[in-house]
């Protein structure tokens, strides 16, 4: 009996334990977040009569790039693939076909949105299109 209750009070202290190590693990992501939370508000608080809008994009890309070094601060890292490049199934999202000049059948002819992983894992794929496949190379895989 006492075996059992000191597993028992085992298995409740792993848990509260775990507990806190995720409730941790979100305050320190949620702490890092509080700053772009501010430039939101600051932006917000523009007097839209007053300001230009190349003036609000200025404010925009500050506070991407400030939420880019939130992600790379815990391992976040973005998926930019290329113009051109083969898409990789695991790393990207076809959306549909598009045909670009100087671009191969088969290879990413637009970025629609950037996709994001962390620690290797694909948290996001990017989404993508593809040029389509040429209709005579549909006519030999028939």
């Amino acid at each position: 009996q006492r075996a059992l209750a000191d597993f028992m009070n085992y298995q409740k202290r792993a848990m509260v334990n775990e507990r806190e190590a995720r409730e941790e693990g979100v305050g320190r992501v949620v702490e890092s977040l509080l700053t772009v939370a501010d430039y939101l508000d600051m932006a917000l608080k523009q007097d839209p009569d007053r300001v230009s809008a190349k003036a609000v994009m200025d404010g925009v890309w500050l506070i991407r790039e400030e939420l880019n070094k939130v992600f790379l601060e815990h391992g976040v890292t973005p998926i930019r693939p290329n113009t051109g490049e083969e898409p990789n199934p695991a790393r990207h999202d076809a959306m549909g076909h598009e045909a670009a000049e100087g671009v191969d059948p088969g290879h990413i002819t637009r970025i629609e949105q950037h996709g994001y992983e962390l620690a290797g894992r694909v948290l996001r794929p990017a989404k993508v299109y593809v040029a389509p496949q040429s209709s005579s190379d549909d006519a030999a895989e028939e």
